[in-house]
C-alpha cells in the first residue's frame, strides 16, 4: 500500500469562479464612526502627531479651562506663529501692480 493510498484525505470541492462585479453594483461602505464636521466654515481638519506627555497636558488644561482641544491648539499656534507673515497668492492686486520677472531685485531708485 502506497503513502498516498493510506491518508484518508476528502477530495476537496472545485472552487467556483467568481463573477465580475462592477464598482456601480456595491452599495456605498458606512463609516464605523460619525464624521466630525464644523459648524464655522473657517475651520479645517488637522491632524498632527505629538508627544504622549504633550497630548496628556492639553487634556489636563482642556478639564481645567473647560475649553475644546482645537481651540487652545489653535490659541497656542496662533501665539507661536504670530510673527510669520505670508501672502495670498490669490490677493487683489491687478496686473498693472505686479512685478515683471525684469524688475524683481532691481532698486526702484537707481543705481
Amino acid at each position: 500500500m502506497s503513502v498516498v493510498e493510506s491518508l484518508d484525505v476528502e477530495a476537496t470541492r472545485p472552487r467556483r469562479a467568481r463573477t465580475s462585479r462592477k464598482s456601480g453594483d456595491q452599495p456605498p461602505k458606512l463609516l464605523d464612526r460619525p464624521t466630525a464636521k464644523s459648524a464655522n466654515p473657517e475651520l479645517d481638519k488637522l491632524s498632527v502627531y505629538i508627544p504622549i506627555q504633550v497630548l496628556k497636558k492639553l487634556t489636563v488644561a482642556s478639564a481645567l479651562w473647560d475649553k475644546d482641544k482645537s481651540d487652545i491648539v489653535a490659541e497656542v499656534l496662533a501665539e507661536k506663529l504670530s510673527g510669520v507673515t505670508f501672502y495670498d497668492r490669490h490677493s487683489t492686486r491687478t496686473p498693472a501692480q505686479s512685478l515683471t520677472v525684469t524688475e524683481i531685485g532691481t532698486d526702484p531708485a537707481g543705481d
